[in-house]
């Protein structure tokens, strides 16, 4: 697997928790492959969630850090966005539409 597929591969398994980047992965009895990439993608959800924190920062000063984290991630699990289009202006409706869910269950 060349860098560019293995990158391809990596944001698959980051993305929709595809398997086929763990062959690649280094896998040591102390750090397993799972966790290593746990660290991986845990990591971009809670860059994802600074961005989206930056981007809504009147959103995030009025939930609260804890219920902003929730919404976002939320958010998060129902669209898998990319970075590079996340980053931009993509969310801003679909956040209102979570948040009024929130607001108004059922």
């Amino acid at each position: 697997m060349n860098f560019s597929e293995l990158q391809r591969a990596l944001q698959r398994n980051v993305m929709h928790a595809d398997t086929e980047v763990l062959s690649e992965v280094n896998d040591t009895q102390k750090v397993p492959v799972n966790v290593r990439l746990g660290v991986y993608s845990n990591g971009y959800r809670w860059r994802l969630i600074e961005v989206l924190a930056d981007t809504y920062e009147q959103l995030s000063v009025a939930l609260g850090e804890e219920a902003f984290f929730e919404l976002a991630l939320e958010y998060l699990e129902s669209t898998r966005p990319s970075i590079f289009l996340f980053a931009g202006s993509a969310g801003t409706s679909r956040v209102i539409c979570v948040k009024r869910e929130a607001m108004n269950p059922g």
